[in-house]
């Protein structure tokens, strides 16, 4: 294996870590395996990173001023003075199959060939530009298979006497300039990402740094320049991207910039820079001095950005009709969002009043001076519109990152490129950011201000209003259906018109159900929840969880199906080489432990599960050597550890875990004579009464296990008890009808007495 080497600090040494870079960022491919998430001595080695997991330094007490790189290796905090290492030994961190090996090593010379095979690797990569440290190295062990066999000095060493420039995971030919190397690559980014040409992009790349320095000393003739190009409503976007992003965190200054640079900018470039600042005092909150900004806006000119900006604020306000007005003059086309929103909610003009009749308000003037064009819909219309606000809210700002975080985790077990973006607009993760999250709430208190009476009163009606489990009584397919909340039995009709159409009485839904003006309704999606997850969800949702936890309970079910042996253990193949310094007392240690096969130096640990005995672990002794072999990391560990009791001198020398992927590996590894001999006629007589047996026998069993979905309870203890009858009588119901060689639910319904 390739061995790199690492000069151990004082510090390091002290609280048991290890600075990856430069030294081993070659090894930082290998560190997402599990198997080199452990040394082979079977101590842990965990990869953490400087601003990602800096509670996990925290915790162990490393100062921020200690880390000279992005990454470190937390390992067991003894065990580097365990090997008996000392501040300055060269530590050598060596790639075996079945992980990581680490040891003392010698001091050694650098020799010539290395250092010059750094350089014109990085040549060879960069053709003058950097690149990445762990693909040289890789790339050069690719053309020398004898490369880092024998320990070198600590790349870190190698680099400078090559005289290679190296800044973070990055390494450049000597005398390269990285400053200007990064704004070149930002120039780029800031072209792709916008869609500008060269001349806009290095605009906001100016205006950006103005902004910085918040233009004290700037050059007037440069300051006038860039911010012509704000012309452009991509010009302008960019520039609140690049300055304050998503965040809120700035946005007083891009206000106080805008405002203050206005004077020196050419006249066509001002509705942009009102907009900025209304984007900024929209961040800070303040939605009706946004509102002035945006209106300042269009007086000099029809500014497509404020305009949009406007209709928005309409829209919160309940007016559709000048909404939709404002986004006509922004050119705004017809699928765009906000615009099939108003037009959703645009009040349709009564057909049944003439313009001159009285109106039907009882106010005594004519229908059109009174209610023409000014028709309200009902509240428990209008209660979907004010979802629809809270969720734009979330579009952009900074509830945007909390709305991705959600979505990676609820998108995790799903293979599509767009996986994630799909997700953001789920209903069950923007609900969770709105309300578990604190989002709503933030909606109320910063636009509030805009919302029409009645639906800001409603929106603080929501807020009471908490997300539970409910049991589907009846439903009115098409309309709604009514429902049980199981944590405190109010029961509710609610208004479903599409949901009802897929469910079932009995059917268990995670949801919030909230009032709607004379209605119950749900906007925020319903989760179907399997009887097994019932009492868990509940125990999460008396808990009051974060956003990620409820996401992440009622999205396992997306998880693909796993692996487990007959204890619940996820299936990882294990294997372990332990080397013994007393064969014979061992021998004698194991004989009143495990069971022996009298046969060989063989044990094995047993277990009955579902009412048969099956093989937990096999222990093989072969002179000192001892071969430890299990199904589950559990039971691997369970066997070291009564290992190390039964003979403290033993030494762990090996060990391999490979999770079984899938079922076509679980079978190659399934021991010899495990599947049906060929041949054999499934429908034969005496096969199909063994087989018949065998099920009978596994349902005897079935009935005194302890089942998750009864709430551990057994099948006989449910029965019995006649608040958990009701969940019995439901898992049997979603068994299939038996068919030969299955469990057949009505012969468990009459041995139940059901």
């Amino acid at each position: 294996g390739r061995t790199f080497t690492h000069r151990l600090s004082e510090t390091e040494l002290a609280l048991g870590y290890l600075d990856a870079s430069p030294d081993l960022d070659a090894l930082s491919i290998l560190v997402d395996d599990p198997t080199y998430r452990r040394l082979i001595d079977g101590s842990t080695e965990t990869p953490v990173l400087t601003g990602f997991d800096d509670y996990l330094l925290a915790q162990r007490g490393i100062p921020a001023e200690a880390m000279s790189s992005e990454e470190v290796w937390l390992l067991d905090r003894e065990l580097l003075r365990r090997k008996g290492f000392t501040a300055g030994d060269l530590v050598g961190v060596t790639v075996r199959p079945d992980g990581f090996e680490m040891t003392a090593t010698d001091a050694v010379e650098t020799p010539p060939g290395p250092t010059t095979r750094l350089t014109a690797t990085l040549a060879a990569l960069g053709d003058g530009e950097p690149a990445e440290l762990s693909d040289v190295v890789w790339v050069m062990c690719a053309d020398d298979p004898e490369l880092f066999t024998t320990p070198l000095p600590p790349l870190t060493e190698l680099l400078t006497r090559a005289d290679l420039v190296v800044e973070g995971d990055w390494v450049g030919p000597p005398g390269f300039d990285f400053p200007a190397w990064r704004r070149d690559r930002r120039l780029a980014s800031i072209r792709e990402m916008h869609d500008l040409d060269e001349d806009e992009a290095m605009a906001v790349l100016v205006i950006q740094g103005l902004y910085d320095a918040m233009a004290a000393s700037a050059d007037a003739e440069l300051l006038r320049t860039a911010l012509d190009f704000l012309v452009e409503p991509a010009v302008a976007s960019a520039v609140l991207v690049e300055t304050i992003g998503a965040g809120t965190e700035g946005a007083a200054a891009l206000g106080g910039f805008s405002e203050s640079v206005e004077p020196m900018a050419p006249r066509r470039a001002r509705p942009a820079l009102r907009w900025l600042r209304g984007k900024a005092l929209d961040r800070l909150g303040d939605a009706l001095a946004a509102e002035q900004a945006y209106d300042s806006a269009i007086e000099l000119d029809d500014y497509p950005l404020a305009l949009f900006e406007l209709a928005r604020i309409a829209s919160d306000r309940g007016d559709a009709d000048r909404g939709s007005s404002l986004l006509r003059r922004a050119g705004a086309p017809a699928d765009d969002d906000l615009v099939v929103l108003l037009e959703h909610f645009r009040p349709a003009e009564r057909r049944d009043l003439a313009r001159n009749a009285p109106c039907w308000c009882g106010s005594g003037r004519k229908y059109k001076v009174c209610h023409r064009n000014r028709e309200q819909l009902p509240l428990a219309e209008r209660a979907a519109w004010l979802y629809q606000k809270a969720g734009m809210y979330l579009s952009e700002g900074p509830w945007r990152r909390d709305l991705i975080d959600l979505a990676e985790i609820r998108a995790a077990h799903e293979e599509e490129a767009l996986a994630v973006y799909s997700a953001t607009r789920d209903p069950l993760v923007t609900d969770c950011v709105l309300f578990e999250g604190g989002a709503f709430e933030a909606f109320l208190a910063e636009r509030g201000v805009l919302l029409p009476d009645d639906e800001r009163l409603l929106g603080e009606q929501w807020l009471l209003a908490e997300r539970s489990v409910w049991e589907v009584e009846e439903v009115t397919v098409g309309s709604g259906f009514r429902a049980r909340d199981l944590r405190t039995g109010d029961r509710v009709d609610v208004r479903e018109r599409a949901g009802s159409r897929g469910i079932t009485p009995g059917v268990l839904v995670c949801a919030r159900f909230v009032p709607a003006g004379d209605t119950v309704q749900c906007f925020g999606g319903m989760e179907v929840v399997p009887l097994h997850e019932r009492d868990p969800l509940l125990k999460l949702l008396d808990s009051g969880p974060e956003p990620a936890e409820l996401v992440g309970l009622l999205s396992a079910r997306f998880a693909p199906p796993e692996l487990q042996n007959t204890e619940g253990d996820p299936l990882v193949f294990c294997e372990a080489s332990l080397r013994s310094p007393d064969p014979a007392d061992l021998a004698g240690a194991l004989d009143s432990t495990y069971d022996r096969d009298e046969s060989a130096a063989l044990w094995r640990e047993h277990v009955t599960t579902h009412g048969m005995d099956r093989i937990r672990a096999t222990i093989e002794l072969a002179g000192d050597n001892v071969k430890v072999e299990t199904n589950s990391e559990a039971r691997l560990d369970r066997v070291l550890d009564a290992l190390r009791e039964l003979q403290p001198g033993i030494e762990v020398v090996g060990q391999s875990r490979a999770p079984a992927g899938d079922m076509q590996e679980a079978l190659r590894r399934a021991p010899a004579g495990a599947a049906m001999p060929s041949g054999t006629d499934p429908d034969h007589p005496l096969v199909a009464a063994a087989l018949e047996q065998f099920v009978h026998q596994f349902e005897l069993a079935w009935l005194d296990d302890h089942i998750p979905a009864l709430a551990g309870l057994t099948p006989r203890e449910a029965a019995a008890d006649p608040t958990r009858r009701p969940d019995l009588i439901r898992l049997l119901d979603t068994f299939p009808p038996g068919e030969p060689g299955q469990m057949d639910p009505a012969r468990l319904r009459a041995a139940l007495g059901l």
